[in-house]
């Protein structure tokens, strides 16, 4: 189903056909964050793992003309989303569509993908009814200018991982649509914040011991959560928050960009009640 625009570690593999036809993979390994209600959102706890996999035709072409709204019909070639260890799971055909919003908004702009599954092939029914259709949203921050580009630089189809901000899979039933929030592992999300970081280092809006100076709070964390230290992993984003709030104090970079990064850290920091 079309919709318009919402105004409010990923693993791609290139694949060859037999017809000899490229196609893109594209997997993302999980945690679910939130849900944003629905008739079934009781089934879907916060911290549950979650497998997204979809598969995208690279020739797939795109029928608006608009520059900054991207339809793609009969782009997604497939889709599966499963929760490990539990029984709930749904894949689809081909025949999705792929929407893509490079910049759009007014006072405020984002950059927003939607993977529209094809037709339902299999799928658990949730609270006893059968999941009509699924689709997986992702989208940047609404800001008024970024500093860099979103996840998108044109509307053009994206083949590679998005660096999302928000990111949600829709289950349709009968009886009403179940949003399930996702974003990376914490290890994952802290290292997508030391990219973030290294990219204004390159463009050269921060200095190289600046981004050191975060880069090694964050090389901390990122190694806490991998071992399970969640103790680690949150004293150093806190730390992290502090030197972030120094910068600001320097005028290094604007508290309109520096308070993305501190919002970023104190969400992953919630994740574990802190």
């Amino acid at each position: 189903m079309m919709r318009r625009v919402l105004l409010c570690a990923a693993i791609i593999l290139p694949l060859i056909t037999g017809s000899a036809m490229a196609q893109t993979t594209i997997s993302y390994d999980v945690e679910v964050t939130s849900t944003g209600g629905g008739p079934h959102a009781s089934l879907f706890p916060i911290g549950q793992r979650l497998l997204v996999t979809f598969t995208l035709d690279p020739a797939a072409t795109d029928s608006n003309a608009d520059p900054a709204r991207g339809v793609f019909s009969n782009a997604v070639l497939s889709m599966s989303i499963s929760f490990p260890g539990t029984p709930i799971s749904a894949s689809t055909g081909a025949s999705g569509t792929a929407q893509t919003f490079n910049n759009v908004g007014s006072c405020q702009v984002s950059d927003q993908v939607f993977i529209h599954g094809g037709p339902i092939i299999s799928a658990t029914p949730l609270g006893g009814e059968n999941v009509d259709s699924v689709e997986v949203d992702f989208l940047s921050d609404f800001v008024v200018t970024p500093a860099v580009p979103f996840m998108l630089s044109s509307d053009a189809l994206p083949l590679s991982a998005l660096r999302f901000s928000d990111a949600f899979v829709i289950f349709r039933t009968a009886s009403g649509n179940t949003f399930v929030h996702f974003d990376l592992l914490p290890g994952d999300r802290v290292r997508r914040l030391i990219t973030e970081v290294e990219t204004l280092r390159a463009i050269g809006i921060l200095t190289a011991a600046q981004a050191e100076r975060l880069i090694s709070e964050l090389d901390a964390a990122a190694n806490g959560f991998d071992r399970g230290n969640i103790r680690q992993g949150t004293d150093n984003l806190k730390d992290f928050i502090d030197r972030v709030n120094d910068l600001i104090d320097e005028n290094a970079f604007s508290s309109v960009r520096g308070q993305q990064f501190i919002d970023t850290a104190r969400k992953i920091r919630h994740r574990f009640g802190f």
